[in-house]
């Protein structure tokens, strides 16, 4: 039944998050290729009640255990996300429809926010931009 359910969100804008499971549309090996590195352990994390889900993972990259986590929001949150942001939001070219980068200054880690239109909105959290965009691009492409 999950698989059927799945694939009609890929054909469609997802309308409810509470039962996405973003690690198995966004599986941790592939997460681990996209940045090079391999998949030590992943989280599915849904709340009930949240428009939102999120998939939490651990990759080892060169001898280190690094963290990054996709969100699956509504298409709709998009817009909302980048006011709600703090400058400077670098534009990200060739990322869903429209995309962009914030650094929190005290963490120093990397957010990407981006978005196919009509359909969803994805934010990807790790430490450089270049891991979070490659990841973005991979889990826009898996929804």
């Amino acid at each position: 039944m999950l698989n059927i359910v799945l694939a009609a969100l890929a054909l469609t804008q997802v309308s409810s998050f509470e039962s996405v499971d973003v690690c198995q549309k966004v599986p941790g090996a592939t997460v681990a290729a996209a940045v090079g590195g391999r998949l030590v352990d992943q989280r599915p994390v849904n709340v009930k009640g949240l428009d939102a889900a999120r998939c939490v993972y651990g990759i080892e990259i060169d001898g280190s255990r690094r963290a990054f986590v996709v969100w699956a929001n509504p298409a709709g949150d998009f817009d909302g996300l980048r006011e709600a942001s703090t400058p400077p939001l670098t534009e990200v070219p060739g990322v869903g429809d429209e995309a962009f980068t914030v650094t929190d200054p005290e963490t120093r880690r990397v957010q990407l926010t981006g978005r196919i239109r009509g359909k969803l909105t994805v934010q990807v959290s790790g430490e450089r931009a270049a891991w979070v965009i490659e990841i973005a691009k991979t889990a826009l492409s898996r929804f």
